[in-house]
């Protein structure tokens, strides 16, 4: 049904688009401030330099719908924050966030092989903790940060990590 869905890295064509999906939903988010063409843009410098936060763009027949993101990246850890979902108003009630979560999960677990995401939601946003539960998110606890209640809430890789053969305890 949704073979048209594609998930693919943000490019700076798609900067007027995020920063619109993200003013729109300024409520949803710890740092609800306007975002301006300027400070979008200077974000997006720093964002180029960085190596542990990856940003996406999910398509429908090539057309932006919404975004995601793996971000805090530590392969040490072997794990990562997950968020900055947002599905264009029009496209909402279709099932995209799911394909959003799922196709973010599977980078995060097969291609970066992490063996844990993790991701913060306000606790007042019923319709993400809705979403985060029914993809099998798990809350870890719930805090308060700027005077906002935060759920954190993760989920863990369904694949072992296998330990390589030079590790005394796989003997």
């Amino acid at each position: 049904m949704h073979d048209d869905v594609t998930l693919r890295p943000l490019e700076k064509k798609d900067l007027k688009f995020i920063r619109r999906l993200r003013n729109e939903n300024r409520q949803f988010f710890l740092d609800s401030g306007y975002i301006s063409t300027q400070s979008h843009k200077q974000w997006y410098e720093k964002y180029l330099k960085k190596t542990d936060d990856r940003m996406f763009i999910l398509e429908k027949n090539a057309t932006p719908i919404g975004c995601g993101a793996i971000y805090r990246i530590d392969q040490r850890k072997q794990k990562a924050e997950v968020g900055r979902f947002i599905i264009d108003k029009p496209e909402r009630k279709k099932s995209y966030g799911n394909i959003l979560i799922q196709k973010i999960e599977e980078i995060a677990f097969n291609k970066l092989g992490l063996q844990q995401v993790y991701l913060e939601v306000l606790e007042n946003n019923k319709q993400a903790l809705d979403l985060y539960n029914k993809a099998g998110y798990q809350k870890e606890e719930v805090m308060v940060r700027q005077k906002y209640r935060i759920v954190r809430m993760a989920k863990k890789s369904k694949k072992k990590l296998i330990l390589s053969g030079n590790d005394p305890l796989s003997e």
